[in-house]
């Protein structure tokens, strides 16, 4: 298996997820020392869910909504047994207070997270350095985008 190798799975809803291998030996777990082994990214879900019920990002990841429901609720659901059984929480920093560059250190905490979201810094990057081209798009699809009612978890 390399980064980028894609894999598909079908959802208890029916319908299909598809991922592909992001980082070898990337993230720390949770619960020991060492790296996970693989991190995914879904290239496909059909899955859109606010931040929030209110549509914010108060208390950031760490309290969000979204962040229950993908590794607990609703979304982590959707997980079949056999992947769940498999997936292993990671350790991720992000910061859940906000105030900009003046109290950005001092807002960073840790979360153990079986599913989550890319962070700024792992998108921005590609942004800031022009890289946002064609090729980039294809190999990291914006899907499953819909209004609020329209299939909402």
């Amino acid at each position: 298996m390399d980064a980028g190798t894609e894999f598909s799975m079908k959802l208890t809803d029916g319908k299909t997820l598809t991922y592909r291998i992001i980082g070898i030996n990337h993230d720390d777990p949770a619960g020991g020392s060492g790296k996970a082994g693989l991190t995914f990214l879904t290239t496909t879900t059909g899955i859109w869910s606010p931040m929030n019920a209110i549509d914010t990002n108060a208390g950031g990841w760490e309290k969000s909504e979204l962040r229950q429901k993908m590794n607990s609720g609703k979304i982590w659901n959707l997980m079949p047994s056999d992947f769940q059984s498999k997936v292993k929480a990671v350790k991720k920093l992000s910061n859940n207070v906000g105030g900009g560059d003046e109290n950005k250190n001092a807002a960073v905490t840790a979360t153990s997270d079986k599913l989550f979201l890319l962070s700024y810094s792992e998108i921005a990057p590609h942004l800031l350095l022009g890289i946002l081209s064609l090729d980039f798009l294809r190999g990291h699809p914006v899907r499953g985008l819909q209004r609020q009612g329209d299939g909402e978890l």
